[in-house]
C-alpha cells in the first residue's frame, strides 16, 4: 500500500501500525507528534492505529534549542 508521509509517497506492507512505521523510521515515539488525514493521534494509540492505503500521515518532531 502507498500512504503520504510529509508529503512523500512511501510503500508500505499491508496491516501496519502507526508505532511499526515510527520504529521503521528511527523515531521516538515520545518525542514526536502525528496526524493522520489531519486527525492527531494520542501517543497511547500509536500501537493500535492501523494504517490505510492513502492516508495522510504527518510527523511533526521536537525541536532543541533555546
Amino acid at each position: 500500500m502507498t500512504i503520504d508521509l510529509n508529503g512523500k509517497n512511501v510503500s508500505l506492507e499491508e496491516d501496519i501500525t502507526l508505532l511499526q512505521l515510527l520504529q521503521m523510521k528511527s523515531c521516538e515515539e515520545s518525542k514526536v507528534a502525528v496526524a493522520i488525514n489531519q486527525q492527531i493521534i494520542s501517543h497511547q494509540d500509536y500501537a493500535k492505529t492501523i494504517l490505510h492505503e492513502g492516508d495522510k500521515v504527518l510527523l511533526i518532531g521536537a525541536a532543541k534549542g533555546g
